[in-house]
């Protein structure tokens, strides 16, 4: 990986250490050991300090796939579901039952051009996500005992911390063009109710594990202000959607020429379990891919036994078929959309934790990954992120 600290004639830069060193006879303090500082020892002299403040980035949040039974001897015991049997492989229909049903593509072969099979998450709510509250906090349960003569009382910890309680969380989306969303929770709502009446059946499996088939896992990502390396992560242990304000779709204002009371929506989920902080999370999220994807459960089962830590920028790392997108690269795409090569990847990815490193890295299958954008990599990076031609991106 090129020095940063030299330039392209070999000339060595002295700019960053002199500042440093000038801020360290300064009552700041140096820069580079405020943070080592601030850890160390007592600020005595009560003077600012040069550590930055926490600005992560608030990353991503995820939504498993569940399992709902959609096939076709199912769904015809209910006839608001007759839509789904359309044979229109590019309708929100169509999508919305092989996204709510990931057997149908990988037992039953059926597949569309919108629905990618080897992705456990549904993409169109992390694309659309606007906010997302309610996770609870961690506070401890105490006793306090009975106060003495002179009101003297004693306070112990009193119970676990570990939150498996039920709570809500309030997640608004971005609603797009022909309403998808509130298509995609009316039937995964809907479902969830003809299981409880018998009308639907889950899958025998599903039944035979005594397993709920309409959960989901929300996963938040946190990262840090580079978008590379993340820095928290927590998940809920399984949830459910309960509301959907489709009855705004149905008001009528003769001042107005377009309903736009849905351009946000608001969907409640009902959740059990808040977990935080513990590595098993990142485990899990990559062991949810790798269901889906083969490659993904190869590079897991590398990883797990010691594999390549990946930390060099400039590598285009290769892995039964897939290519990790290099950081570096990643920057590029974001600073630089016209002429690169790269940027047709982008909706082709699968996010993994690097249980090493901790970055999330993004990987994409090597026929997407352009040969020629692999050739000009180099190039595309000493010109920060402009490629040196116009070479178009392969179909997916």
């Amino acid at each position: 990986m090129p020095n940063p600290n030299v330039t392209k004639n070999g000339d060595e830069v002295v700019i960053n250490s002199s500042i440093d060193e000038l801020f360290e006879n300064m009552p700041l303090g140096s820069v580079s050991k405020a943070i080592g500082n601030n850890l160390y020892g007592i600020n005595f002299r009560q003077t600012g300090n040069a550590v930055p403040m926490a600005k992560d980035m608030y990353g991503f949040t995820f939504f498993t796939r569940p399992q709902l039974n959609l096939t076709q001897t199912n769904i015809t015991n209910y006839r608001n579901f007759y839509n789904l049997l359309t044979q229109n492989k590019a309708s929100y229909q169509f999508y919305t039952r092989l996204m709510l049903d990931p057997r149908l593509g990988s037992k039953a072969g059926i597949t569309s051009p919108l629905v990618d099979p080897f992705n456990p998450f549904i993409p169109i709510l992390t694309n659309n996500i606007v906010s997302l509250s309610g996770w609870p906090d961690i506070t401890l349960p105490t006793y306090t005992s009975e106060a003495g003569l002179y009101g003297e009382e004693h306070s112990i910890v009193d119970g676990a911390v570990n939150h498996f309680e039920s709570y809500d969380l309030d997640v608004t989306f971005r609603n797009t063009k022909g309403n998808p969303l509130l298509y995609l929770f009316y039937i995964w709502e809907t479902y969830a109710t003809l299981v409880y009446e018998g009308i639907l059946n889950p899958y025998l499996d599903m039944i035979v594990e005594n397993e709920i088939d309409y959960n989901t896992r929300i996963y938040r990502i946190v990262l840090d202000q580079q978008k590379r390396y993340v820095t928290n992560i927590g998940c809920t242990g399984a949830s459910f959607p309960i509301s959907n304000p489709v009855g705004a779709t149905f008001d009528y204002n003769i001042d107005k020429p377009y309903n736009t009371a849905n351009k946000e929506i608001n969907i409640r989920f009902k959740c059990n379990g808040f977990l935080a902080f513990s590595d098993i999370i990142k485990l899990n999220f990559n062991k949810v891919l790798g269901i889906f994807n083969g490659s993904m459960r190869s590079l897991l089962a590398s990883d797990i036994e010691g594999g390549d830590a990946r930390d060099d920028d400039t590598i285009v790392y290769r892995h039964n078929g897939y290519v990790k997108i290099p950081y570096s690269l990643s920057a590029a795409m974001d600073s630089s959309v016209f002429a690169n090569n790269y940027f047709g990847v982008n909706y082709r990815v699968y996010p993994y934790i690097n249980l090493l490193t901790n970055e999330l890295e993004w990987w994409v299958n090597e026929k997407v990954f352009n040969k020629k954008a692999q050739e000009d990599f180099k190039n595309d990076i000493e010109n920060g992120g402009q490629s040196s031609n116009n070479a178009e991106d392969e179909d997916v």
